[in-house]
């Protein structure tokens, strides 16, 4: 899978960067960012991890939230499908 920045900007000696959301995705990987910032130059590491979300699926059904289904499709593409079909 590709890294995708969300966004990237500097103003007066500083920097931003977002490697994206935690959560909204289609996959239970986390992107992250580490910085090294010296005088002569700046290296940027994009990182991923996976990690287990099936309690938060599960929260879901356990707290009846409304529309569930639609929610997980939406922000998570719908991958806590049991018949393997989710994205």
């Amino acid at each position: 899978m590709d890294t995708i920045i969300h966004l990237f900007f500097s103003k007066q000696k500083k920097a931003f960067l977002n490697p994206g959301s935690f959560g909204c995705n289609l996959q239970p990987i986390a992107s992250y960012a580490i910085g090294n910032i010296d005088k002569k130059k700046i290296e940027i590491s994009l990182e991923k991890v996976v990690y287990d979300n099936s309690f938060f699926f599960e929260s879901y059904e356990t707290l009846k939230v409304p529309d569930r289904e639609f929610i997980i499709n939406i922000f998570h593409g719908d991958q806590n499908r049991k018949d393997g079909k989710g994205l």
